[in-house]
């Protein structure tokens, strides 16, 4: 019995002396193409593949027009909306297309002419119409500190003004026409902004942007300046490696 237990210890022992394959690689060692490529594909890569896709965005607040004075007198604030795609292209380069709504509300005192008797009643009263600014832009964004963006572009808009062709009194009590620049037309215009984004949730990517705008129509600057909450459509987290494959993985649009 003793004879069996000492040759079953000297089994066991030289089992264990004989050496076993390693079951992972030497950090060190070189690593075969196409194998493990996913794990090893640096940020900066990672971050190309982000940049190659546009993301819709969205924003919502309030604008009001600042000038020109004898027209921007006669107009409220109102609510603005605004939506796009925007393309980051690198950490400090952002390029954005984008379509905006401005309402502005009108108002001023009119005067109407009533007949009564043998002459002639006049009445007056305040009015108040919606008018409304449409545009579409685009432009580039620089990341100048942290995560302040200063945007500038161009584009094109419609401005209804709500008092074309409309008979207003004018700071005066004579009845008078409403001068060229409030007439509905189409204009050019530029643009330049200032943003702040941030995360107050994960992916929950939002902004407060302040602008202003220049609509340019047949000599007449019309300008309106807005305060916008704006959110971004967060990136999708990253897929798991291919298995079998070239072994290059990719983020999810």
């Amino acid at each position: 019995m003793k004879a069996v237990v000492v040759s079953c210890a000297a089994l066991l022992l030289s089992l264990s002396a004989v050496p076993t394959p390693a079951r992972a690689q030497d950090p060190g060692a070189s690593v075969p193409p196409g194998v493990g490529a996913a794990t090893a594909l640096p940020d900066s890569a990672r971050h190309a593949v982000r940049a190659r896709h546009w993301r819709p965005w969205v924003e919502f607040g309030g604008g009001w027009m600042s000038g020109p004075h004898d027209l921007s007198q006669h107009y409220q604030s109102g609510q603005g909306f605004g939506g796009g795609l925007e393309n980051r292209i690198s950490p400090r380069w952002a390029l954005r297309a984008a379509l905006d709504y401005q309402m502005v509300i009108a108002s001023g005192p009119t005067v109407s002419y009533v007949p009564y008797g043998t002459g002639v009643y006049a009445d007056t009263a305040t009015a108040q119409t919606t008018g409304w600014l449409a545009t579409m832009r685009g432009e580039t964004g620089v990341r100048v500190v942290n995560d302040v963006w200063v945007t500038a572009g161009a584009g094109g808009g419609y401005l209804h003004s709500g008092l074309d062709g409309n008979e207003l009194l004018l700071n005066s009590y004579y009845q008078v026409l409403t001068s060229g620049a409030v007439r509905n037309g189409w204009g050019w215009l530029w643009t330049a902004a200032v943003r702040y984004d941030f995360e107050p949730a994960p992916r929950l990517p939002l902004g407060v942007d302040a602008r202003t705008t220049t609509l340019v129509r047949g000599g007449e600057a019309i300008h309106t300046i807005s305060i916008r909450v704006s959110y971004r459509i967060p990136e999708g987290p990253a897929r798991p490696p291919r298995r079998g494959g070239r072994g290059r993985g990719r983020e999810e649009d």
